[in-house]
């Protein structure tokens, strides 16, 4: 497992990329999921639709390291 110092985020958009961030999610400790609701799996919780801004700003502003599963014109236009 990695071990992590750093807040890290892991934020995704789609049913596949939820299932990755939740895969890394697993293997680095201390990490936190933002994943759609609709893609949120046991007790998960997730953001709303048309959420995705506000959280991916959240993130950005609070974590050391956000890793975005998602294309990355997304990202820079976010």
């Amino acid at each position: 497992m990695l071990q992590s110092q750093n807040k890290i985020c892991l934020i995704s958009l789609t049913s596949g990329g939820s299932k990755l961030a939740r895969n890394i999610h697993d293997q680095i400790p201390g990490s936190a999921l933002v994943i759609p609701a609709k893609y949120a799996i046991d007790g998960e919780s997730g953001y709303a639709k048309g959420g995705f801004t506000k959280e991916f700003e959240n993130a950005f502003r609070s974590f050391d390291c956000v890793v975005c599963i998602m294309a990355t014109g997304i990202v820079v236009r976010s």
